[in-house]
């Protein structure tokens, strides 16, 4: 609709219309169809999450919400609290205050930063646990290089805050011991074994420096847990068995791009020559890499002693010298049900190499 304005006269703007407040509506009820009950009797089963008729047992709405509080059930934390609801993470046996905290830093460009850094680390009350916190720290940085899983981060943590608790290590310096309880907790972990020389080259430190600590914490943790009433860091602790060779033989089967089947052939293969005594006294390292020279020529994926050498931290006259000394009982390590994927032929020709 159009109209003409007198001069000087202006147009009205529109009325907005002003959207409704949604109102419960009171007057609709939720009653079962069968029985028709007024009131109804409705029944609400949080632990299966649905809407119940109580008289004839229809089930009328599913996958209901639980408005209800949530109680914890862990046994020590709500002791003398009002409000036992559960809020935030569980606790952790490597918990020590709060994990969140405002850290002041500083360039050299900057001389009031440096003083505030200075007054923040003169100010800080918990100064007797910033060498355990700096050392969870290197662990999480050692665990992102060497794939390690969270439980196995957990148990490493763990054993070095026994091991800085006792003070018992002072002497050693606190590379060696991250170290020493990284290989430890590997052990710990079941198939997740690490060798001396992998640990001691992801740390940082020496092999040599890494057993004289191994040396220590081993019989140390052993003890702890024999005598120690508190003993849920040691719960479960056994002593560090020895690396099996299949467990070698998987992993660095993968640095050497063969597939997984063939990885797992490598392991029988070493098993079987454990058993049978042919390398009696050679480490587990060295049984591995013989394992992975003859399965991955036995196959027709052929691997120089080499490449292997590399891979696995070994040398190639090793693995050379340690074929030749089983070379006359190689239809020993070689499975008949092997030989529909593979040819003994193939080793045959590794004599020369």
């Amino acid at each position: 609709m159009s109209f003409e304005l007198s001069p000087g006269e202006v147009a009205p703007f529109p009325a907005v219309e002003e959207e409704a407040v949604y109102q419960q509506n009171l007057n609709r009820k939720v009653i079962c169809k069968d029985c028709q009950e007024d009131p109804p009797n409705l029944v609400e089963e949080y632990s299966s999450g649905d809407l119940v008729c109580g008289s004839c047992g229809m089930v009328l709405e599913s996958n209901i919400i639980d408005n209800r509080s949530e109680w914890r059930s862990f046994a020590n934390d709500d002791q003398g609290g009002d409000d036992p609801s559960r809020v935030g993470q569980a606790s952790s046996l490597i918990d020590i205050g709060p994990q969140l905290a405002t850290k002041i830093t500083f360039d050299s460009k900057s001389a009031l930063a440096r003083d505030l850094s200075r007054a923040q680390g003169k100010s800080n009350d918990d100064k007797g646990n910033k060498q355990l916190i700096d050392g969870f720290a290197r662990i999480d940085e050692h665990a992102g290089t060497m794939h390690l899983n969270k439980p196995i981060v957990e148990k490493v943590k763990q054993l070095y805050k026994v091991a800085w608790e006792s003070k018992q290590f002072r002497t050693k310096t606190n590379d060696a011991i991250i170290a020493g309880c990284v290989f430890l907790g590997c052990r710990q972990m079941g198939n997740t074994s690490r060798t001396f020389r992998d640990v001691a080259n992801f740390c940082g430190v020496s092999k040599k420096d890494l057993g004289r600590v191994f040396k220590l914490l081993e019989p140390f943790f052993k003890k702890q847990a024999k005598t120690t009433k508190n003993t849920a860091e040691l719960q479960g602790y056994n002593n560090a068995t020895v690396m099996e060779p299949r467990v070698l033989c998987v992993r660095n089967g993968t640095h050497l791009n063969l597939p997984a089947w063939v990885n797992i052939m490598a392991g029988e293969c070493a098993g079987l020559l454990s058993q049978a005594g042919l390398l009696a006294g050679r480490s587990p390292v060295s049984i591995a890499a013989v394992a992975l020279f003859v399965i991955s020529a036995f196959v027709g994926m052929p691997k120089t002693p080499k490449e292997i050498g590399a891979v696995v931290n070994v040398s190639d006259g090793t693995i050379k010298g340690a074929w030749k000394k089983v070379y006359e009982d190689r239809a020993r390590i070689i499975k008949p049900e092997w030989l529909n994927k593979g040819k003994m032929e193939r080793l045959e020709m590794k004599t020369s190499t």
